[in-house]
């Protein structure tokens, strides 16, 4: 949350308060909307106006400045080449105790320690909430964190300073304390005192990060030379969160906006919400009060960040669109539907139909054309240079939203064709006995499955492999007492696995379940996992197992070699 203050105005005039409260000078503003205040937002800059009067009576304004530009004060570094290096979309974690709307939310958290595991998961930014009366933090707060990050060299996350900015007092306080960065908050700035902190900030080698929440503040950022710019998807006045604020402010700012860095601040708690950020357009992500309560940051982190683990994950069988929807949120990159007849998870048309259009509402209507990516494979002479290509394919397009994947077993070509166009499936999964599908034969891309039984030898499945050019393939378990292809439940030879992938990338499958699936992945090499019984309990899906089955697979784990 971004509850920001700063300088006063009143009767139109803007007071500085260190210049109010030593030198008695005011000076007028230009540039004020002349929006009036909440309450909150006056009470809270009444009262870092106390404290910043009582902090210059402890070190004066000169010695603070002393202290900031001395050769002993922490190096910065530059906060906007860390975002960049932190992307496709880098995420700003931040040491949050409490805050006006949420009251406590780790109010004994040790700072340092929190921010050093930030820094472990992959975190460009640590920011840090230093206002003392709502949000508990303090300028010891921040400096213990420049402090714990410190040896981590040039590869450090930028530190942020989060506070009420009601005097250019506070950019000394922080550069003096370890920040590289501050953040200033249009809404409560008049235009003059916004660009004066901005230069100011840049003389002391911080590049402040800017926050709009609206068009027109969007449209005085840009006027005052802001390069960073975070749109805060939180009503200040009201404290509610709209998580389509950012792009929609991002979307009418046009070609104002090229060439600058945008982050998304507020309401986000997931990989989906990432991905609808990065799709419209935004470089960064800052995430407080949903790392302060994860009972691991670092995974959290990096799930955010899509580093977690190269493995894509793909639950298969689902039937409804509540289970459908918990299951992305749960991080999985596939959805599986099955149309198989004889299977007891088939699903109708319709159902698919309603299904896939509740996850794509979950996503910005703005992503990246999946069709396209799916669809990028040229041709190759040689085969693995094929499957290396639709497995980066896959891994792209699950970047940008869910898939939905449609899994048939030995049904028409005509047949499989008109329930892909109805239900709008991403692709066509072949769970038969068919065999290789022909290039043009489907109207989506293609994963065939390959069944391994006892006697199944690596070379005849990675010969059957070679003879065709589908998107992907995937192993299953071969049957031993019925012709059901998948969803068996039972796992099969391992070494098998890890002799084909060690030849052709492909997704692993049978009898896969949260408790052998890293063990799984850490042998064969797989880059996807597919599980459907494994995640259910009584035949239903269940959604503490879909979670624990996504969070295993994408923890990485070490290889048993």
């Amino acid at each position: 949350v971004c509850v920001l203050l700063t300088e006063i105005v009143r009767d139109g005039n803007y007071y500085s308060n260190h210049e109010h409260h030593e030198h008695g000078a005011q000076t007028k503003d230009q540039g004020t909307s002349g929006n009036k205040m909440p309450d909150i937002l006056e009470k809270i800059a009444a009262q870092r106006r106390i404290d910043v009067a009582a902090a210059v009576e402890k070190v004066s304004l000169e010695d603070m400045m002393a202290r900031a530009t001395s050769a002993s004060a922490p190096k910065s570094i530059d906060f906007p080449a860390r975002l960049r290096a932190g992307g496709p979309l880098a995420v700003m974690a931040e040491v949050k105790r409490a805050s006006p709307s949420k009251g406590d939310i780790a109010p004994d958290v040790d700072a340092a320690a929190q921010s050093l595991i930030y820094a472990q998961g992959g975190a460009a930014v640590v920011s840090v909430l230093t206002e003392p009366t709502w949000f508990k933090g303090t300028l010891e707060d921040m400096a213990a964190v420049r402090q714990a990050v410190e040896a981590m060299g040039e590869d450090r996350p930028a530190i942020l300073r989060k506070d009420f900015v009601v005097d250019r007092y506070q950019l000394y306080e922080a550069r003096a304390h370890g920040a590289d960065t501050i953040l200033l908050i249009v809404a409560i700035l008049p235009d003059g005192p916004l660009a004066e902190l901005l230069a100011e900030a840049r003389k002391l080698g911080m590049e402040p990060l800017v926050e709009v929440a609206n068009d027109e503040e969007m449209a005085r950022a840009l006027a005052v030379g802001a390069r960073v710019i975070g749109i805060n998807n939180r009503n200040l006045r009201d404290f509610t969160v709209d998580v389509t604020r950012t792009q929609q402010v991002l979307q009418r700012a046009g070609d104002a906006a090229k060439g600058l860095l945008f982050c998304a601040l507020s309401g986000i708690k997931s990989r989906l919400d990432v991905c609808k950020y990065r799709a419209a357009g935004c470089q960064g992500v800052l995430v407080g009060e949903s790392l302060m309560r994860a009972a691991d940051p670092k995974l959290l982190i990096s799930q955010l960040r899509g580093t977690a683990s190269d493995t894509i994950v793909k639950v298969c069988g689902i039937k409804d669109v509540a289970t459908a929807q918990a299951t992305v949120m749960a991080g999985a990159d596939v959805i599986g539907l099955v149309f198989a007849a004889k299977s007891k998870r088939l699903v109708s048309t319709e159902q698919a139909r309603e299904i896939v259009d509740a996850v794509r509402a979950m996503c910005a209507p703005e992503h990246a054309d999946v069709a396209a990516i799916l669809a990028q494979q040229t041709a190759a002479d040689d085969p693995r240079d094929w499957y290396e290509q639709g497995k980066a394919a896959i891994a792209q397009a699950a970047a940008c939203r869910p898939l939905v994947w449609g899994v048939f077993a030995d049904q028409r070509t005509d047949e499989v064709n008109r329930i892909a166009m109805d239900a709008n499936l991403d692709v066509i999964q072949l769970s038969g006995v068919e065999g290789m599908p022909k290039l043009g034969e489907y109207v989506r891309p293609v994963v065939k499955a390959f069944h391994v039984g006892d006697e199944t030898k690596a070379e005849d499945i990675v010969a059957a492999v070679n003879q065709g050019r589908p998107l992907g393939a995937l192993l299953d378990t071969k049957s031993n007492t019925s012709n059901a292809m998948g969803g068996t439940g039972e796992t099969f030879n391992w070494t098998v696995a890890k002799d084909i992938i060690e030849q052709r990338p492909v997704f692993l499958a049978g009898g896969l379940s949260p408790d052998n699936v890293r063990e799984a992945i850490a042998l064969t090499g797989a880059f996807g996992v597919d599980v459907s019984s494994g995640v259910e309990t009584d035949g239903t899906k269940d959604l503490d197992k879909i979670v624990a089955f996504t969070a295993a697979a994408k923890t990485k784990a070490k290889s048993t070699e």
